[in-house]
C-alpha cells in the first residue's frame, strides 16, 4: 500500500465520496470514489483510494534495489488471473520495530562487512547481525509451506517462489558482493518472500473464500493488511469483494455514468 504520505501528495486521489457499506452491498456499490483524467474509481470494500499506476509505466531499478511506485510489494497492481496472489502482498508495517519491517529495509553501510586483506574496494558480505532479523521469518514460511503440502497437492507457483527464496537466502548467507549488489539481491529477496507469504495465504484460504457455497452469497471479511488490486473487469470485482480482498473498480467516465443511469 502507498503510505499516508505518498497518498497526501497525490490530491486528485484523495476520496470525494464515502457511503456507509450496506449489508447487500456488490460490485457496483462504491464506498469511496476519485477521478482521474478520463477515470473514474471505486471501492465496494475499503474507504480510500491509493495511488496506482493505470497505464504504461517506465520500470526503473531506484538506489534501494526495488522499483519504486511500480513495484508490486508497494503499490495495488492491475488484477492477473495468473498471479491473483499479488493482491494479497502485505501493506508496509506501520512501525518499522514490527519483526517483518526487515523485508521493507534496506541494507546499509553498517551491514556491509568489508572483506579485509584484498586488493578489491567495496566487497564484503552482509552482517551476521542483519541477517539474525531475516532467518527466523525465512524458517518459519519455509516450514509453513513445507506442512501445507503434506496435506496438498503441491502448488507449483508456490514451489518456484520458495525456490527463488531459497536461491536468494544463501546467497544473502554466503555470497561476496559489491555493496550495491547486496542492496539489490536483498530487495530481490524480499520480494520473493513477501509474495511466497502471499501465496501460502491465497491457497491456504482466500482462494476458497473467492467461492460461493450457498450458505453466504455476501462480501467476505476484508483482509486490512493486504495491499488489494485493481481492475477493470466486474468480475474481478466480484471475486476479490467475495474474497475479502481490498480491490478498486476502474471505468471511463463515460461507462460510470452509463451505469448509474441504469441502476
Amino acid at each position: 500500500m502507498v503510505s499516508a504520505a505518498i497518498r497526501a501528495r497525490s490530491p486528485t486521489l484523495a476520496c470525494l465520496l464515502t457511503v456507509r457499506a450496506a449489508a447487500g452491498i456488490s460490485w457496483l456499490d462504491g464506498k469511496c470514489l476519485a477521478v482521474v483524467g478520463d477515470f473514474v474509481i471505486t471501492s465496494p470494500n475499503v474507504d480510500f483510494v491509493p495511488w496506482f499506476e493505470l497505464g504504461i509505466c517506465r520500470v526503473q531499478a531506484m538506489a534501494d534495489g526495488r522499483f519504486g511506485l511500480a513495484d508490486f510489494t508497494n503499490t495495488p497492481q492491475r488484477f492477473s488471473d495468473q498471479f491473483p496472489h499479488s493482491a494479497l502482498i502485505p501493506e508496509p508495517p506501520r512501525r518499522m520495530t514490527s519483526s517483518q519491517s526487515v523485508f521493507w529495509r534496506t541494507p546499509g553501510r553498517e551491514d556491509f562487512m568489508e572483506l579485509p586483506g584484498t586488493a578489491f574496494l567495496d566487497v564484503g558480505n552482509l552482517s551476521a547481525a542483519f541477517l539474525r532479523e531475516v532467518i527466523p521469518l525465512f524458517r518459519e514460511l519455509r516450514d509453513d509451506v513445507e506442512e501445507w503440502e503434506k496435506t496438498h497437492p503441491r502448488d507449483w507457483q508456490l514451489a518456484s517462489i520458495l525456490t527463488n527464496v531459497t536461491q536468494a537466502f544463501g546467497r544473502l548467507q554466503y555470497a561476496t558482493y559489491y555493496f550495491q549488489d547486496l542492496v539489490n539481491d536483498f530487495a530481490y529477496f524480499s520480494r520473493h518472500m513477501l509474495d511466497l507469504n502471499a501465496r501460502l495465504a491465497f491457497v491456504k484460504k482466500y482462494n476458497f473464500r473467492s467461492v460461493v457455497d450457498g450458505s453466504s452469497d455476501g462480501p467476505g471479511n476484508l483482509a486490512h493488511w493486504a495491499i488489494g488490486a485493481w481492475t477493470a473487469e466486474p468480475a474481478h470485482v466480484q471475486w476479490l469483494l467475495r474474497a475479502g480482498i481490498p480491490v478498486w473498480y476502474v471505468r471511463t467516465k463515460r461507462d460510470f455514468a452509463a451505469s448509474m443511469s441504469t441502476r
